[in-house]
């Protein structure tokens, strides 16, 4: 492999990263709740509640009072099949019933969860769950399509805002299109196929193919240089196949990201370049060398 090749694109990431005036921003909405919601509050259940709640079934849960506030009623027969904690502050009162105080005067206080009956929206009546329109603002690129297609990829779509691969299935999993958003930075139409051939190129590291080092977990060193070579693979990609015309700005803040977690070090790119490239060259072998009609 040529060294100058490796060198140019080498710089390019690199003087991009020097000028990145922001933090990189996942191109695609989270989709599906994936935390229990109150409906009334208009905010998600958080902690042991989140935890808890999350095995009931349900997207929405709210207390009778609060259903019945928004002209909603408890099904006949149905039951609460679960329960909330909220956290209290009792004031300690004396045998008069007088708040009991401290060296200082102040109410001497405990705090305690107390529990509380919710329902899910399963159980009511009267109300639906609000439904978000999405538009799909992915334009097909015949190019691109032809590409990922000659690649025989498994790829499961779901409405929820995750994308990654699976090497024990070797399945990609990916966002819906219409969880596709603009940016400052990038079309969704350009997010779409860059979060795609990022995951391919991850595809490429198995051992079964080009074997490279996958990460023991998440942060650790093996598991940033994997995101290197998967994130600069998918930014030639979307140069050789007439998505982005150059590297983008948002492709260089997500290498610097993952670039922080090798400290800095900028000899990594050289290297992970070096196998992005190898990725790239796999993944053309795999084509079947027809023309897009």
């Amino acid at each position: 492999m040529k060294t100058d090749i490796l060198d140019t694109i080498s710089e390019k990431i690199a003087d991009l990263m020097e000028t990145n005036q922001g933090e990189w921003i996942k191109p695609f909405s989270e989709g599906e709740l994936l935390c229990p919601h109150n409906p009334v509050t208009g905010k998600d259940y958080s902690g042991m509640n989140a935890f808890w709640l999350g095995f009931g079934g349900d997207e929405y849960y709210a207390t009778l009072k609060q259903w019945n506030s928004i002209g909603a009623t408890i099904k006949k027969d149905e039951k609460h099949k679960i329960r909330a904690l909220r956290k209290e502050t009792v004031i300690l009162k004396d045998s008069e019933g007088k708040p009991k105080l401290d060296d200082k005067g102040e109410k001497k206080t405990f705090s305690r969860f107390k529990d509380y009956a919710v329902f899910g929206a399963s159980q009511v009546e009267g109300w639906e769950p609000p439904k978000i329109e999405r538009v799909n603002k992915v334009k097909a690129i015949a190019k691109a399509d032809f590409f990922l297609e000659n690649l025989g990829s498994t790829v499961n779509f779901i409405n929820q805002g995750r994308a990654f691969y699976n090497r024990a299935t070797d399945e990609i999993t990916m966002p819906t299109k219409e969880l596709f958003i603009d940016t400052n930075e990038r079309s969704a139409t350009e997010a779409f196929y860059s979060v795609w051939l990022h995951e391919e190129v991850h595809k490429t590291g198995a051992p079964n193919r080009l074997n490279r080092t996958k990460g023991g977990s998440f942060g650790d060193k093996d598991y940033a240089f994997e995101e290197l070579v998967a994130e600069i693979g998918a930014s030639i990609l979307c140069k050789n196949l007439g998505i982005a015309p150059e590297i983008r700005q948002d492709h260089a803040e997500y290498i610097g990201s993952w670039i922080k977690a090798l400290r800095n070090d900028k000899k990594y790119i050289k290297e992970a370049v070096k196998l992005s490239l190898e990725a790239v060259a796999f993944m053309e072998t795999l084509q079947q060398n027809k023309a897009v009609a």
